[in-house]
């Protein structure tokens, strides 16, 4: 129902959007007023963007801004964000799909 109706989760912390289905149970009260808020789309990190996270082929990956690169995405339609500050980025990103310097083991599958 959730994917029917277009609906996202986030982390209240870090304002990540959670990337698969989830529940909403029954009784559970409204979000909060800040969840109405106009969400931050403005990195807050020095240098900005130190950690551009985009999910794609089910798997997170670390992206860049701008279009100088072979894989090119759109951020905004891909719900790219700062892991950093937890600011949505809307613009063009280049993934590296070989770049495995954001996870803990960079040799994990």
């Amino acid at each position: 129902m959730t994917r029917l109706l277009e609906l996202s989760a986030r982390c209240a912390e870090c304002a990540a959007t959670y990337p698969g289905n989830f529940i909403i149970e029954p009784g559970t009260p409204p979000p909060f007023e800040w969840a109405h808020e106009p969400e931050n789309t403005v990195c807050s990190c020095e240098p900005r963007w130190p950690k551009l996270m985009v999910m794609l082929r089910g798997q997170w990956y670390l992206g860049y801004p701008g279009t100088d690169g072979q894989l090119v995405v759109d951020g905004a339609a891909e719900g790219a964000f700062c892991d950093s500050c937890g600011a949505r980025f809307l613009g063009d990103m280049v993934v590296d799909l070989n770049d495995r310097s954001h996870v803990e083991d960079p040799d994990e599958t």
